[in-house]
Formats: structure tokens, C-alpha cells, sequence
């Protein structure tokens, strides 16, 4: 950088983390910029241009649920409340601060202490008064506790899969367990580590991106990514798959 003498030269640099995948890296730099979170940036895909509630969402199993997961705009954020409502019954409140959180963060211990099977959650950001005026409005999501073992499931998935069938099959019959079972925040999991596993996969960045669009959440980053991924591969694979499976990503 060039700098005149007595003058002051100013460089604008965009940063990312080194490692797409490590949480703490795209924590402290989104500290770093005072935002709510760093958005991957390995997709094309920006997302929407609305705040999303991720997860957890729909029916998810007692055991599962330690992490809430949401994209966030900044003007949404601000002098917002975070709340968990059972029902009535507030379970949760607390001023929402953006810049001390990355885009996921524990379920407060104040909700997961007192949930039992059958509770249905409510749980999102309010805006202030203040927000109310300026036109903004509730960000919600619910989720509904169940009791559902998988267990049994799985274990007639194995005995139905020859020894030689490979780890990325197995997966996706599991993924598809889970999904046949209505836990598609287990299966969204699962399906979105096979796609990182095995990206030369055209199926499993397919199975995990038609379960981002059942839960509602085509317009999330992590449903952009995978869009992205599949339009690499060649056409007459993502034809044939499509043909295969009509429900599936085209």
C-alpha cells in the first residue's frame, strides 16, 4: 500500500475465516464486526434477505435438543428479546445481543430443564416497542417434543443391507429412517454430515437438500450451499436423479 507523506490511506479488506467449518473462527469474527454471525462463504447462495429460525423445529426428540440454530438480520436483532413460550407460560426471556453470538448457541438450560414428552415451544425474537413502530414484527418457530426411538429402525435397516454396502448407503437409508419417523431435525443433521463426508455424492447433497425444503428452509445458507453443489455436477447425473426420484432436487 502506497501512502504520500502526510496523508492517510484507508484499505477496506473482507475477511473469512481460514476454516469454513470451525465454529470459533466465524464466532470471533463475527464478534470482530459487531453482526450476528459470519454466513459461510463457500456458496453463492446469500440466502434470504429475512431472518430465519433454523432449528430446532417440528418434532424433535428430548435427547436432541441442547442448540437453537438461526440466521439473523442485524435491524431484526436490535434491542430484540429472545423468548421460549410453552403455551402461556414464558419459559425463557432475555435481551437478544448479536454480537456476543455466532449463528447457534445452547438451549437455554431454563427450557431444556422443564420440558417433558408431548411440550409444544414456541420461541423466537420480539422486537422493543421501539422495533414495533419501526414495522417490525415477531420472528417465530416452534418445535413439539416426542418420544420416538429410531433404535428399532435402524436395526432392521442393517440386517436388510448386504455387509459389502458402502458407508454413504447406509447413511442415506438412515437419513431416510429418521425422516419416515417425522425427525427431520435428526435427519437434517445427518444428512448434512454425509454431504460434507462424501460431496462427490451427488444423492446426498440431493436427500439433504429436499429435507432443508420440507422443514420450509429453502432459503437458508446451508440450503443454498447445497443447491450450489449440486448444479457442479454434470447434467445427465442430476437428470438422471431426477428421474429416479421426481420428489427429490432437480
Amino acid at each position: 500500500v502506497e501512502v504520500a507523506a502526510g496523508s492517510k490511506t484507508y484499505v477496506e479488506v473482507p475477511l473469512q475465516p481460514r476454516d469454513e467449518k470451525d465454529p470459533v473462527a466465524r464466532m470471533r469474527l463475527a464478534r470482530s464486526l459487531e453482526v450476528a454471525s459470519v454466513p459461510y462463504a463457500t456458496s453463492t447462495h446469500r440466502g434470504s434477505s429475512e431472518s430465519l429460525l433454523l432449528f430446532p423445529r417440528g418434532d424433535v426428540r428430548l435427547a436432541d435438543l441442547d442448540r437453537v440454530a438461526f440466521e439473523l438480520r442485524l435491524d431484526d436483532t436490535e434491542d430484540a428479546t429472545l423468548e421460549f413460550r410453552r403455551g402461556d407460560q414464558v419459559l425463557y426471556t432475555a435481551r437478544f445481543e448479536p454480537n456476543k453470538l455466532a449463528d447457534e448457541m445452547p438451549l437455554p438450560d431454563a427450557v431444556r430443564s422443564v420440558l417433558a414428552i408431548g411440550d409444544t415451544v414456541t420461541w423466537g425474537l420480539r422486537p422493543s416497542k421501539a422495533g414495533i413502530r419501526a414495522g417490525r414484527k415477531e420472528i417465530l418457530a416452534s418445535f413439539h417434543v416426542v418420544d420416538v426411538d429410531p433404535s428399532p429402525a435402524f436395526v432392521k435397516l442393517d440386517r436388510s443391507l448386504p455387509e459389502e454396502a458402502s458407508a454413504a448407503l447406509r447413511g442415506e437409508m438412515k437419513v431416510r429412517a429418521l425422516a419416515g419417523l417425522g425427525l427431520l431435525c435428526d435427519a437434517v443433521a445427518e444428512a448434512d454430515r454425509l454431504a460434507d463426508d462424501h460431496r462427490d455424492v451427488l444423492a446426498l447433497q440431493a436427500l439433504a437438500r429436499q429435507l432443508y425444503a420440507e422443514l420450509k428452509l429453502n432459503d437458508a445458507s446451508r440450503a443454498g450451499e447445497l443447491s450450489d453443489r449440486i448444479s457442479s455436477f454434470p447434467a445427465e447425473d442430476r437428470q438422471r436423479l431426477s428421474s429416479a426420484n421426481p420428489g427429490g432436487e432437480k
